[in-house]
């Protein structure tokens, strides 16, 4: 099977002014929904960005809390008061932490070893375990430093913590007994525990957001009414631009009408005389040959003049395109194939009902597949085919020629094809070739009806 190609010619494009304008306030509406629609995307991501941040200053708030806890609890508590060789260390300890524990402002103390043994836990089953410590946990050993993060409670140690519910913090610090022995001090505090303390962050988070939009209604406030004059500005521009396309198409239209009649008052009137001239000649100069010969051969050039001028002057001004002239019009250019010795076949939706400039662009359309079809096709037949819907109509000419390759750059002498573009173009068309080498061509054109 051939591959068949494709090639698009054209694509929809702004319309100019062909009798129907833009309705009125659409641009200010459509700017409008832009600002509404941009300020109420900046708002979301506004929000989010605030909320994000808030939370992030939330998180390093608490893990400061943490921080702060475990030095207290350790360097000032438990290091001055506590000897971890004295084997009544335990009883120290529960004075000293128990409280803690059981008031749930701590939910599970442990003092560690520099060898990674629980020497001390609010729950008895871990106290002389011993668990290899965490890099970061051994660094603390020998130090005051601290640091805290958000548990997940998957580590060894915490076979015994399938009870806990709830958001935690696990903070550690390195310490010293009063003997100057280095121990590791390890405490889980429940997130809801800093809440109260975090309530300050809380406010500022709904302040934030408060004031942001305030600040997005006041800009949206600002902008409307500048989005507003900008629109108009804009429909007063469309207006005038279409006025403007309105008139040099009027115009356009007027001098192509002037040209078709003096050519149809003059030259070609001219011509015809120079024509009927000539066949008087014809008989006036039977009895040399010579002569008749050149009579005969100056009236086909004239003849042949003539009908290139009134085909000029067609194509320059069409007939009457209006109701059954659009068909009568493509039924005259068909028969003028045919004499060229091609089988043409027109087909026309019933109750054809076009407006002017749809009518004039189809015909052209027609036309100059027509031109191409005879120039380049190699063609035998031609069909010519017209269908309207509601909002189109659809102008299908199609030939049995030898095609040609889409994706292949077209040759040189395209112009009215290209010409033919712009004006479906300007119309907010579509015009579609397709084509395969050997398999024919078909040239599709939708046209708008309004």
């Amino acid at each position: 099977m051939r591959k068949l190609g494709v090639a698009v010619l054209d694509v929809p494009a702004h319309q100019p002014d062909t009798g129907s304008t833009t309705p009125a306030g659409s641009t200010v509406r459509r700017a409008l929904l832009a600002v509404a629609a941009a300020g109420t995307v900046l708002a979301l991501v506004l929000s989010a960005a605030m909320v994000l941040v808030v939370r992030q200053a939330d998180r390093r708030h608490a893990l400061e809390r943490a921080d702060s806890l475990a030095t207290t609890l350790a360097n000032e508590v438990l290091g001055p008061a506590f000897d971890s060789r004295d084997p009544d260390h335990r009883r120290v300890l529960d004075q000293l932490l128990g409280t803690r524990a059981q008031d749930g402002s701590v939910v599970r103390i442990k003092i560690w070893s520099p060898e990674g043994e629980i020497i001390w836990a609010d729950d008895d089953r871990l106290i002389g375990l011993r668990f290899e410590l965490e890099p970061e946990d051994q660094a603390l050993v020998g130090t005051r430093q601290t640091y805290a993060e958000l548990t997940d409670l998957q580590k060894p140690e915490n076979e015994y913590e399938e009870g806990l519910e709830g958001s935690f913090i696990e903070v550690y610090a390195g310490f010293f007994d009063n003997r100057g022995r280095p121990l590791v001090f390890e405490a889980y505090l429940p997130v809801g525990e800093l809440a109260a303390g975090l309530l300050r962050a809380e406010l500022l988070r709904a302040d934030l957001l408060a004031l942001s939009f305030a600040w997005l209604i006041v800009l949206l406030t600002v902008l409307l009414p500048v989005a507003v004059w900008l629109a108009r500005r804009v429909d007063r521009a469309q207006a005038e631009q279409q006025r403007l396309l309105r008139h040099a198409v009027e115009a356009s239209e007027l001098e192509r009408r002037r040209l078709a009649q003096d050519l149809h008052d003059g030259v070609i009137q001219d011509l015809a005389g120079v024509g009927y001239v000539c066949s008087v000649l014809q008989e006036q100069l039977r009895d040399n040959p010579l002569a008749l010969a050149t009579a005969r051969r100056a009236g086909e050039i004239v003849r042949r003049d003539v009908l290139a001028l009134r085909s000029l002057s067609t194509d320059l001004y069409p007939p009457d395109l209006g109701g059954e002239g659009l068909e009568a019009a493509l039924e005259e250019m068909l028969e003028h194939s045919e004499q060229e010795g091609l089988r043409t076949s027109l087909h026309v939706c019933d109750q054809l009902d076009l407006p002017a400039t749809t009518a004039l662009l189809a015909y052209r359309v027609v036309r100059e597949a027509l031109r191409n079809v005879a120039k380049h096709a190699c063609a035998s037949k031609v069909v010519v085919e017209l269908r309207q819907s509601a909002d189109q109509l659809v102008v299908q000419v199609q030939d049995d020629g030898t095609g040609f390759d889409p994706a292949r750059r077209a040759p040189q002498g395209h112009l009215g094809l290209r010409v033919l573009r712009d004006s479906v173009t300007d119309l907010r068309g579509e015009l579609e070739l397709v084509s395969e080498v050997g398999g024919g061509t078909t040239l599709t054109a939708r046209l708008p009806l309004s």
